[in-house]
């Protein structure tokens, strides 16, 4: 499995920035990485647009845990 990085634009607040999701495919991410923004933006998926494509990233020897997890 591997992280799908891609840079978004929240259209009802303005607001670029990026976003990562997990998926076994490029296209697996690609199908899915609307939704998934939209629910961290609290957002509908209208709002959200996919700017573009930046980087898959290994999830091998990579530790990821939440702030309040530590």
């Amino acid at each position: 499995m591997q992280r799908y990085l891609y840079a978004y634009k929240n259209l009802s607040t303005e607001v670029e920035s990026t976003f990562s999701i997990p998926a076994n495919s490029e296209e697996e991410a690609a199908s899915n990485i609307r939704e998934a923004v939209a629910d961290v933006e609290f957002a509908e998926k209208e709002e959200i647009e996919i700017l573009h494509f930046i980087k898959t990233v290994s999830t091998q020897d990579h530790l990821y845990e939440c702030e309040s997890c530590t």
